[in-house]
């Protein structure tokens, strides 16, 4: 509330992970960094809280059970003020044709696990400063 006040409005992070400790792990990572972060476990569940609540970024892993990474981000696209959300994806995957059905969904950066906290922290900020792209 005060940060309202006096003009410093921290940035809304969604993390969607299947993996409790990577969900974890991000969540801490950005929240040390000071922005705001709320977190879920797949893909569905990231679609219904991005239809409800304003995000600024989703760091969204591509595999996750009931929705995947790539489905959820062609709903995100969709819904009514999510269309230029940003997105960044983590996988443990290497396809090809994975990463390019996500640049091609609009996704901001496409990092690989493991990652590393440094670059994580480097493509966000660099995202909020206007600097990243895909």
């Amino acid at each position: 509330m005060l940060d309202r006040l006096f003009g410093k409005v921290k940035r809304r992070i969604l993390i969607a992970d299947d993996d409790p400790v990577i969900r974890s792990l991000v969540t801490d990572i950005m929240g040390a960094q000071g922005y705001h972060v709320e977190s879920v476990e797949d893909g569905q569940e990231a679609v219904k809280l991005l239809g409800r609540e304003k995000f600024d970024l989703v760091i969204m892993d591509v595999h996750m059970p009931r929705m995947e990474g790539p489905q959820a981000l062609e709903v995100i696209r969709r819904t009514p003020g999510c269309e230029k959300v940003g997105v960044i994806m983590l996988t443990s995957e290497g396809a090809m044709e994975t990463l390019i059905n996500a640049c091609n969904l609009g996704i901001v950066a496409y990092m690989s696990k493991p990652f590393s906290t440094a670059k994580l922290i480097e493509k966000v900020n660099g995202y909020f400063a206007g600097t990243q792209k895909a």
